[in-house]
């Protein structure tokens, strides 16, 4: 027995176990390409639970706004900015689902996106939008 087992081929490695986080990020930015923003949503979610992460609050920030949760999106837009209150993506964030839930002060976080972000790429479209 050990001269057939000398003959065998070596066990194949296993391949290593993949990152539930990163196999949930990846899902959620397939799906936002989909236009599928609850279900990216979703799995923003439950990247989240694993990793509490800035980045990562702020995509699913962005796919709650696209699927038109917009008091979704500006709660985690607060908790982003919260943490990181200079963030320019997190005061878009705010300032867009505002649009919806407090049109009022909707102008005055856009503003404030716009003096903390001049060159970011969605400023010449926010100022057309606030008509500054």
């Amino acid at each position: 027995m050990a001269v057939a087992a000398d003959r065998l081929a070596p066990p194949t490695p296993q391949p290593p176990a993949a990152d539930p986080t990163a196999v949930a990020l990846r899902l959620a930015q397939d799906l936002e390409g989909q236009q599928r923003y609850d279900a990216a949503a979703q799995m923003y979610r439950e990247a989240l639970r694993e990793r509490p992460d800035e980045a990562v609050r702020l995509r699913l920030a962005f796919a709650l706004l696209r699927s038109g949760d917009a008091a979704g999106a500006e709660q985690t837009a607060r908790q982003v900015l919260t943490d990181s209150p200079g963030s320019p993506d997190g005061l878009l964030v705010l300032g867009l689902a505002e649009r919806t839930t407090r049109p009022a002060d909707a102008p005055e976080v856009l503003r404030r996106f716009l003096a903390v972000a001049p060159g970011h790429p969605a400023a010449a479209e926010i100022r057309r939008l606030i008509g500054s």
